[in-house]
């Protein structure tokens, strides 16, 4: 809602989570198409985003919404234009759209500028929880494992009912888990609590069977050949 309102934002463009791999956050935009630009189009894409940027400094939103459209009919992969026009967007209140705008720029921006731009979508929005969670699940799926559960710790604060937030803490934690010498594993404070507090709030949710294993696998019972193996890597 709010962040469907102000974000995921910078959408990270990736699926669910397969076998706690790769995390979706909030909505996928569709692809803008192959850009058709030469070295004018850019050039003439760059002095559109420059005026529209004058504008937004000053506060004039509308007049740099409709500048930035020009320069991205100019230059359709323009990060940066996406990412203003989102917060532009997001100035006016226009979340939902600021959150497409974002989705977009994401997928064309680096992993570390789409944190940063996350992270002040998050600070922009007045129920942050769907900001926070995709923060989260992008920290996940680049492998900043202390900054999604950072995140993670967030989302779940503004929003004790954030499912796969909790999931996403508990393949955390599961992965930093030790093996004692009698081959016992020792997951971290808070792997167990957090996996099955998702298992209650989304006990037929994507990422049950998951959480379930690695629940069984902690409790030390015993899985298929093939999923024990999988689990052993994830707490490696």
């Amino acid at each position: 809602m709010a962040l469907v309102r102000i974000v995921f934002a910078f959408v990270f463009f990736c699926a669910v989570v397969a076998g706690a791999g790769s995390f979706s956050v909030a909505a996928a935009a569709e692809d803008s198409g192959p850009p058709l630009k030469t070295p004018s189009t850019v050039e003439a894409a760059q002095k559109s985003f420059e005026s529209a940027r004058a504008h937004y400094v000053r506060g004039e939103l509308d007049q740099a919404i409709q500048t930035l459209d020009e320069a991205i009919k100019l230059d359709p992969k323009f990060a940066d234009a996406y990412a203003l026009r989102g917060f532009a967007l997001a100035w006016q209140g226009k979340f939902e759209l600021a959150v497409a705008e974002f989705t977009k720029a994401i997928k064309l921006r680096k992993n570390d500028e789409a944190v940063a731009a996350y992270t002040k979508a998050a600070a922009m929005d007045p129920n942050p929880a769907t900001a926070y969670f995709n923060l989260c699940a992008t920290q996940y799926n680049i492998g900043n494992t202390g900054g999604a559960l950072n995140a993670c710790g967030k989302a779940i604060a503004v929003d004790p009912n954030k499912a796969d937030a909790y999931f996403i803490k508990g393949s955390v934690l599961m992965a930093e888990s030790t093996v004692t010498k009698d081959g016992k594993t020792l997951a971290p404070a808070g792997t167990v609590e957090a996996l099955k507090k998702y298992l209650q709030l989304a006990p037929n949710g994507g990422h049950a069977a998951d959480a379930k294993q690695m629940l069984d696998y902690l409790d030390g019972k015993p899985e298929a050949d093939g999923d024990s193996q999988k689990l052993k890597s994830k707490a490696q």
